[in-house]
């Protein structure tokens, strides 16, 4: 599956399930995380199709930390999405913090 598919399979149908019903948290996290692993669908077709695009990122972490220096929101997306999957964030890249989890 590339990415133009598992957007139109996963990551649209969370988020719009989501905008449906923000209020459940289940649906936040689908989407969140849908998000986030696009993230990653597309650095690895840009590996194949587009390599001067990720030129110089090595993995699809780095290329989520470029992303999130380019724009706040995914910033936010991509570390909502980080700490639901560890827990916690630990020494977040750039800020040298220890952002936890709460709730």
């Amino acid at each position: 599956m590339g990415p133009r598919e598992f957007r139109d399979t996963i990551v649209i149908p969370n988020v719009e399930e989501f905008r449906a019903n923000f209020s459940e948290v289940r649906r936040a996290f689908n989407a969140a995380m849908a998000l986030d692993a696009l993230s990653a669908q597309i650095y690895i077709w840009c590996i194949v199709n587009a390599p001067d695009k990720v030129a110089g990122i090595k993995d699809d972490t780095r290329y989520r930390e470029w992303l999130a220096q380019q724009d706040p929101d995914f910033r936010l997306l991509r570390d909502f999405a980080k700490a639901q999957k560890h827990v916690h964030l630990r020494a977040c890249f750039g800020t040298g913090t220890d952002r936890s989890a709460t709730g």
